[in-house]
């Protein structure tokens, strides 16, 4: 008599939240383990995504992966990793957020100007400033 293994899918590493700059890619990983093999679908705030253009949906053994190419605001949202057999199913859920270049053209600045300010007193100024800009 033979018996085959078998297992709802589960998340063995869960998909998390990424902050990337604009025009940078995004990949979100995720590690799923399930018998039969799940079938896995990625989605962007609500809507089904594939391999593309833009996209690109990976496996290789038990780790998943969507790469977002090229961000922008418009992918500022919700990506989520639906995984589904036969004996059940299981979703992860993360936030991806696209800080724009400027941003960090003015974390920069700001970072360097306040090194100038404190190499150039006798007194050294710590202060942190994080700016979104809109």
């Amino acid at each position: 008599m033979s018996t085959s293994a078998t297992s709802p899918p589960k998340f063995v590493k869960e998909i998390k939240d990424i902050t990337v700059i604009e025009g940078k890619s995004a990949t979100f990983t995720a590690e799923i383990t399930g018998m039969p093999r799940p079938e896995v679908t990625w989605y962007k705030n609500y809507r089904e995504v594939f391999s593309g253009r833009h996209y690109e949906v990976k496996q290789d053994g038990t780790t998943y992966t969507l790469i977002i190419k090229k961000t922008g605001e418009s992918d500022i949202g919700g990506i989520e990793c639906s995984v589904k057999n036969k004996f059940g199913s299981a979703t992860s859920r993360a936030m991806l957020d696209v800080e724009g270049i400027y941003s960090a053209f003015y974390f920069i600045y700001i970072t360097l100007l306040i090194w100038e300010v404190s190499f150039s007193t006798t007194k050294v100024i710590n202060l942190w400033v994080r700016a979104k800009v809109f």
